[in-house]
């Protein structure tokens, strides 16, 4: 068989940031709307609302996050390859995925610095104290 490609997969991102840019672009005109109709005659509302704004925009923020990384999909194929998980335990190894269609390995990011793998604890995982 021969040796897979590796190929980076970012195509993808332009979607994910035109959808929080839309999803941010909705919560302002919200916001301006609760201005005009509540305004800063009534504190409590209008905290209360932007409160809500808050929240519903982080949470949505969230969803779209967590929905990226659940599946990934071979951006040469469509095929849905799987959850991507880090293999490797040092923050900055890369994350892979491969589609056995078309023999391609996809860098589809690196192991975050503050979050440890699982398996590893703060006394193996390299980092030195403070």
């Amino acid at each position: 068989m021969n040796e897979p490609r590796i190929k980076t997969a970012n195509k993808s991102n332009g979607s994910i940031f035109l959808a929080i840019a839309i999803v941010g672009a909705l919560h302002f005109f919200l916001l301006g709307q609760l201005y005009t109709h509540v305004g800063p005659q009534e504190a409590g509302k209008f905290i209360g609302g932007v409160v809500l704004l808050l929240i519903s925009f982080f949470s949505i923020l969230v969803a779209i996050n967590n929905f990226r990384f659940k599946v990934f999909k071979c951006p040469n194929c469509r095929l849905r390859i799987g959850k991507i998980e880090p293999h490797g335990k040092v923050p900055g190894d890369p994350i892979y995925q491969y589609c056995y269609c078309c023999n391609t390995l996809w860098l589809v990011g690196k192991v975050p610095g503050r979050i440890l793998a699982a398996g590893a604890d703060a006394s193996d995982s390299g980092a030195g104290g403070e």
